[in-house]
């Protein structure tokens, strides 16, 4: 490592996977001679939280304030790669009405044709993308810096461990695609997520804690830190993806309304033929914004899919028409989200002003039928962390509609899980404190036992607890203070591992 600055590693993993060389998975509209398998159908949108592209913070009581760097923010000019100009179109009054033919149990939940603000787009945050000026994509070191503001939030983090600097909890997430997070709050004031491609958990643990709030914005207030970086984008890749929609629809199961996507359509507002532009932000995105990327087609056109790099379960389809942005949004699995994409197909006004209707009428039926229902709490577990806090960790049966929950709670927050037929564990972190939960069907589980070890600290054995005939499985939990990697395993009265959670590299 260099001493002034990063030295960027060996990538963990590629940033951007190109199925097929011969399509070009960045740029320009235009059929391609691929011959499309899917035929035109209908189309969808996805919860807000994903529309405007942020990361789920909640609201805690009785926390204490991350503490600032005592270093001032810097105020030297930072060098931001100029964008080669190009020959722009005129932007089109709206796009295109646009459906698509969803698998059997999904309904149309919205229609609208109203221009997206930008603020609902995430363009009021900010955010800056930082390359390794010597290398070149899709294997090179990136880093990017997103903020939005909140008084009174604090991060909530899960399968995180987290890292304490001076004061600052740091919440270090490792998600597929070889991607690291870091999430963090700034005073309680501004919500800052770093992510980065190939940095190692250290720089990125350097950077995080260099980041400060200028009033604002998030900023470094070490530049020396950038030495081999520069920076190519302030535009949020979701904002840039999708550009400024004019249509959208959203589209929910009928009996799940979690399980949903949405698709937007912008004007084709910048010259997909000639040079960068108005097109960079766009192309910049989903070269370093997406993860786990495929291509396909649509109607004859080229397309890309993936996950978004900060927040890897939210994925995403996109492709120019000859005259639209088309990007359809969700949180599934890409090639699920790629088959639904393959129907998508123009409708007339006449058709999309029957579809506002049906809309209307769905969305209702649902917010009649799909309510969230909780039974009383019993405790899992308590005890005293090393910081002399108490803590107890309670557990409801809940439903979402007729989906069947899990309502965990502790010290002020509330968090949902699925039950499922194996043992599980799920962890969570609400910023001084770590919280290992874990259920199993009753029939496997009688006998068994949480553990939780801590780096370079003796394991922690937790019993499973029966809390009677009105739950179907049985339950354990944990909290500690202590910052660093930890991991966590269910095991079997013989020792056998039923789950396991792991935050060590």
């Amino acid at each position: 490592m260099r001493a002034s600055g990063l030295q960027p590693g060996d990538p963990s993993g590629e940033v951007i996977e190109l199925l097929d060389d011969d399509m070009d998975a960045f740029g320009y509209r235009g059929p391609t001679p691929v011959a499309d398998g899917g035929s035109p159908r209908w189309v969808p949108p996805v919860i807000g939280l994903v529309l405007t592209g942020m990361i789920v913070y909640v609201v805690v009581s009785s926390v204490s304030s991350p503490h600032r760097p005592d270093a001032a923010p810097s105020t030297t000019a930072v060098e931001t790669t100029a964008l080669t100009p190009a020959t722009t179109v005129a932007p089109l009054a709206t796009a295109p009405y646009v459906a698509a033919e969803p698998p059997v149990g999904y309904a149309l939940m919205g229609a609208e044709d109203s221009p997206a603000t930008t603020q609902e787009l995430g363009g009021d945050y900010g955010y800056q993308l930082w390359v390794a000026a010597s290398s070149s994509a899709p294997f090179d070191s990136w880093f990017s810096i997103r903020s939005w503001g909140g008084g009174g939030t604090v991060f909530s983090a899960q399968d995180a461990y987290r890292v304490d600097v001076d004061g600052r909890s740091i919440a270090i997430g490792h998600r597929p695609g070889g991607v690291t997070t870091a999430d963090f709050s700034l005073d309680n004031k501004l919500g800052v997520t770093l992510t980065s491609g190939s940095l190692s958990d250290g720089n990125v643990v350097r950077v995080a804690s260099s980041v400060v709030d200028d009033g604002t914005h998030a900023l470094l207030s070490y530049p020396a830190l950038l030495d081999g970086f520069r920076r190519i984008s302030t535009t949020p890749p979701l904002l840039a993806i999708r550009r400024s929609p004019t249509v959208h629809a959203y589209y929910a199961r009928s009996d799940d309304p979690r399980d949903n996507f949405s698709i937007d359509v912008a004007p084709l507002d910048f010259d997909p033929s000639g040079g960068l532009g108005a097109a960079a932000d766009r192309i910049v995105a989903l070269r370093y914004g997406l993860t786990r990327t495929m291509l396909f087609t649509v109607s004859g056109y080229a397309a890309i899919a993936g996950a978004m790099a900060d927040q890897p379960d939210v994925t995403v389809a996109t492709w120019l028409t000859d005259d639209a942005v088309v990007t359809l949004t969700a949180m599934m699995p890409i090639s699920r989200l790629v088959a639904i994409a393959r129907t998508v197909h123009e409708v007339p006004g006449d058709t999309w002003q029957v579809m506002k209707q049906q809309a209307r009428a769905n969305l209702a039926d649902a917010n009649r039928e799909y309510p969230f229902q909780e039974q009383p709490s019993q405790a899992v577990s308590f005890g005293t962390d090393a910081n002399g806090t108490r803590w107890t960790v309670r557990v409801a049966n809940a439903t979402f509609g007729t989906e069947p929950q899990l309502a965990w709670h502790w010290s002020g927050l509330n968090a949902t899980t699925e039950p499922s037929n194996t043992a599980q564990i799920h962890t969570f972190l609400d910023h001084d404190q770590t919280f290992v939960v874990a259920d199993a069907p009753r029939e496997i589980t009688p006998t068994a036992t949480l553990r939780v070890t801590l780096a370079g600290g003796d394991p922690v054995d937790i019993p499973f607890q029966d809390l009677g005939p009105e739950y179907d499985r049985t339950f354990a939990a944990y909290a500690f203070s202590e910052a660093g990697p930890y991991t966590a395993e269910a095991l079997s009265a013989d020792g056998r591992i039923l789950a396991s959670w792991s935050a060590l590299l």
